[in-house]
């Protein structure tokens, strides 16, 4: 991937609204967006953003979080200063349990917030490798500014994914897969329950992992990564 692949960056910086003169920013007030009055699920709430911005958006509102999704993570709560939000896999689920909302919130990294935006207003969807882009340059870019990864390994990263995709992919069984199945499973359930490293458990032993097997496998695959696996056999 060549540098030109990262130009949507620059384009962040496109003026929207006079109140933000350094990035675009369509929206001029968060009362456009919900107010306190409004009751809100937070989707991915416990992810890296939103387990930071929600317990601030929450106190300042006077608790209009009601509840959250994360996918693998149902009785888990996120802790606040008024009260601790109870988290659920599914939306279904949490309304299953009582909860009424009426708007939904998901907070994602802006360079992923442009390119949806930017899809948007052309009507349709970012594409695959503009959004592999977004996705590395979000995992890569707290690494790069310590200085701890260099900018060849940001530009060489979603080669590095792809690969490691593609090892997952071609270990399941052929009678495994399917159009609308990876190693037995509907792709759907994958997409919204499942994480990478649960899948990569899937396609090399055939089954979901527990807790335990989750972690170990975990280790496995970042010495795997970082060191090769002369580090496994030492």
């Amino acid at each position: 991937m060549s540098a030109n692949d990262f130009q949507f960056l620059g384009a962040m910086r496109r003026k929207g609204i006079p109140e933000f003169p350094h990035y675009f920013v369509g929206n001029g007030n968060l009362a456009q967006l919900a107010t306190r009055d409004d009751r809100v699920c937070v989707l991915n709430i416990l992810g890296n953003e939103s387990r930071t911005v929600t317990p601030i958006s929450h106190t300042y509102s006077g608790g209009n979080v009601v509840c959250g999704v994360q996918p693998g993570r149902s009785g888990s709560v996120l802790k606040t200063e008024l009260n601790d939000i109870p988290v659920y896999n599914t939306v279904s689920e949490a309304l299953e349990a009582g909860h009424r909302f009426n708007v939904a919130v998901v907070y994602v990294p802006p360079a992923v917030r442009y390119l949806t935006g930017l899809a948007a207003a052309q009507g349709g969807h970012p594409s695959a490798d503009a959004m592999l882009a977004a996705i590395c340059f979000h995992v890569a870019w707290r690494p790069l500014l310590h200085k701890r990864i260099s900018v060849t390994t940001l530009v060489n990263l979603p080669w590095h994914l792809r690969v490691a995709a593609t090892i997952v992919g071609a270990s399941v069984n052929p009678s495994r897969q399917g159009a609308d199945r990876f190693g037995g499973v509907p792709v759907q359930s994958l997409i919204d329950d499942w994480s990478f490293t649960e899948t990569a458990y899937l396609a090399l032993l055939g089954c979901r992992p527990d807790a335990d097997g989750r972690f170990a496998f975990s280790v496995l695959l970042g010495l795997t990564a970082s060191n090769g696996p002369g580090t496994i056999s030492a």
